[in-house]
């Protein structure tokens, strides 16, 4: 099967782990599931028409409190159905008609009820979450039927995408934390966690048909990964798929290059492939381009020029720092990003004395950790910037202290190594040494 056409290249990361990725997906597609639905054209086919007008209609009628806009005559194409026309609209609203947040309705001096599950207060869910959402007005009328692929007026259809249960790669990585979670364990999660948000968030009369659908290989199989994506798109027809194996773009491309967004779907990207397919890929966390400006900076005006006053060596903590890159390498696009970072730390005056790259390989990560311990103690690195997956240090830290080389590790974009769960795995000697940046939330 060929590659499909589709920009850009890819970067580090791994599979979402087990029961660690479900909830922040779902957290954040809720919003981009609603958004789409509610504000996206309607399509060829059932509910395509209707949509188009329920977005173009006013009302005649309004709850009380709001402003009902009086539809001009003269403009008026077509007669307005009755079901157009118990939609609230109100003048100075961004928003469809029917469709009301909080705080814009604090702007506007709207008197609305938000229903029971709204902290009025707050103007937030009425849930114990200091990022509870803001209130939307319970949607009441037509929300337009089928306004877009995987859409009816009753559901939204979204794939869900798992490893293997027996996929070794993702084993060598959960087996190391003790992760015994099924993808029948993950479904369940999944499956409650969306009871949750369908009680508590605007989702326009429609509840998310959740499709499971487990991969025909490992996570760093791209040939498997892309007919995956083929089956997805041809058997399944979705609105969306979530998640994707963590170590090959190819399943990802082939989604955007059939025109289904996916989220959480393959490795980071450089910063084009996002432009190239803006709206179809999507990340949970910062880009690969934003976390490269981010350690730059950090490299460069907290560290660079000092000595390293953080690295276990005695006699390093006396020696001006010598930076050395390594990174987990899943794909050419990995060296595009590691360029960018390289470059972005030579615009800062911080040169690199080495840079060297791994693979996640099971099999060979323990001559790989030796060989690149070797030549990063050879090139008189003293800090190690890190960009790894999150049990590979393991192997690298632990053959450091058996090549007796104590240097400071830095983190950068370091997938989960900055958990507590993993980091009980590394060699405790040479993690002690180890900081900066994360985007985990305290």
């Amino acid at each position: 099967m060929q590659p499909a056409a589709a920009g850009g290249d890819g970067r580090t990361g791994g599979a979402g782990l087990r029961r660690w990725g479900p909830l922040a997906a779902i957290a954040v597609v809720v919003l981009a599931v609603v958004a789409i639905v509610v504000f996206g054209g309607g399509d060829s086919g059932d509910g395509g028409d209707q949509a188009e007008s329920t977005a173009t209609s006013t009302s005649t009628s309004a709850p009380s409190g709001s402003t009902a806009t009086e539809p001009d005559p003269a403009s008026s194409a077509a007669p307005t159905t009755e079901a157009e026309a118990s939609i609230p609209t109100w003048e100075g609203s961004p928003y469809p008609p029917g469709v009301m947040s909080f705080e814009v309705a604090a702007d506007l001096g709207l008197e609305l009820d938000f229903g029971e599950r709204c902290d009025t207060e707050r103007g937030r869910v009425k849930v114990p979450d200091i990022f509870a959402p803001t209130c939307w007005l319970p949607f009441e009328g037509d929300n337009g039927g089928a306004t877009a692929p995987g859409v009816t007026g009753d559901t939204i259809r979204i794939a869900y995408y798992e490893s293997q249960d027996s996929d070794f790669v993702l084993q060598y990585l959960t087996d190391a934390i003790a992760d015994d979670d099924t993808n029948a364990d993950v479904t369940d999660t999944m499956e409650k966690l969306l009871q949750f948000y369908e009680t508590y968030y605007e989702t326009y009369g429609r509840r998310v048909e959740l499709i499971p659908v487990v991969a025909s290989g490992v996570v760093n199989d791209e040939v498997s990964a892309r007919a995956d994506a083929v089956r997805i798109a041809e058997e399944i027809k979705p609105f969306m798929v979530w998640n994707g194996p963590g170590l090959t773009n190819a399943f990802a491309e082939e989604l955007a290059a059939r025109g289904i967004p996916c989220i959480s779907c393959g490795p980071g990207q450089p910063v084009d492939y996002y432009i190239a397919n803006d709206g179809l890929s999507w990340t949970i966390g910062a880009g690969n381009a934003q976390t490269n400006l981010l350690v730059a900076d950090y490299v460069a005006r907290k560290l660079a020029g000092s000595p390293a006053q953080f690295a276990g060596d005695p006699d390093m903590v006396a020696t001006e720092r010598v930076f050395g890159l390594l990174y987990i390498s899943s794909s050419s696009a990995s060296e595009a990003v590691a360029d960018q970072l390289e470059a972005e730390l030579a615009d800062r005056g911080v040169e690199l004395a080495a840079r060297i790259p791994y693979a996640l390989d099971p099999f060979t990560i323990q001559e790989t950790a030796s060989n690149a311990i070797a030549k990063l103690k050879d090139a008189g690195v003293t800090s190690v910037i890190f960009a790894s997956d999150p049990i590979a240090p393991r192997d690298f830290t632990r053959e450091a202290t058996a090549q007796e080389y104590f240097p400071e590790w830095i983190l950068a974009d370091g997938f989960l190594s900055d958990t507590n769960a993993f980091a009980r795995t590394y060699d405790q000697d040479q993690w002690a040494h180890a900081f900066g940046l994360t985007s985990l939330a305290a």
